[in-house]
C-alpha cells in the first residue's frame, strides 16, 4: 500500500468546495490549523464550527484521532481532518 498523502498546516476558509477539491487531489489527511490569532472563546468556536462541517460533509471528511482514523478515510474515499 502507498503511503498516505498529508498535507500539513492548512488555515483557510474551509467549504464543501475546499473539501471536495481535497479528494480530487488525492489527499488522505490534511492537518488543519484550528486557531491562529483566536483567543480561547474564538478557539472553542473554530471547533465547535469543525464539528458541525464533520456533521455536514461526513461524505467527504472525518475527524481523524490516528493512523487508524487516516487508514479509515481512505478506504471510505474521506479526507481524515487532524487538529
Amino acid at each position: 500500500m502507498t503511503p498516505p498523502r498529508i498535507d500539513c498546516l492548512q488555515y483557510c476558509n474551509w467549504s464543501e468546495a475546499i473539501f471536495r477539491e481535497l479528494r480530487a487531489g488525492g489527499l488522505d489527511a490534511v492537518h488543519v490549523t484550528v486557531a491562529y490569532h483566536e483567543d480561547f472563546r474564538e478557539s472553542v468556536e473554530r471547533i465547535i464550527d469543525w464539528k458541525r462541517r464533520f456533521s455536514e460533509h461526513g461524505d467527504l471528511i472525518l475527524h481523524a484521532r490516528s493512523t487508524s482514523g487516516i487508514d479509515h478515510a481512505r478506504a471510505t474515499n474521506r479526507t481524515a481532518i487532524i487538529f
